[in-house]
C-alpha cells in the first residue's frame, strides 16, 4: 500500500546559514518502522533533485519516532557574506 507522507507524519524545517534541517515525526509509533525503512537519505535527495545538490545525512531518533535530515549546502549559488 502506498500513502502520502503527510498522512503518516508531520515535518518541521529550519535553516542556519547554508545548512537545512528537516525533521519527520511519525503520527503514531506503529508508523515509524515503515517510515524509517522507506524514507532514506537517497530517496529524500532524489525527491528534491535539482534543489538539493550536496549530500543528505539522515539521523534517526528511534525513541521519539523521528528522523532528521540535514542538507549541506542548502543554498544554490555562492553565499553572500
Amino acid at each position: 500500500m502506498r500513502i502520502q507522507l503527510q498522512h503518516a507524519a508531520h515535518c518541521r524545517s529550519g535553516d542556519k546559514g547554508n545548512t537545512s534541517n528537516i525533521s519527520v515525526i511519525a503520527y503514531e509509533p506503529e508508523l515509524y518502522p515503515f517510515l524509517k525503512e522507506q524514507l532514506t537519505a537517497e530517496r529524500f535527495k532524489a525527491f528534491y533533485a535539482g534543489v538539493v545538490t550536496g549530500p543528505v545525512e539522515r539521523y534517526t531518533i528511534d525513541h521519539l519516532g523521528a528522523m532528521n535530515f540535514v542538507i549541506i549546502p542548502a543554498l544554490i549559488g555562492p553565499l553572500l557574506g
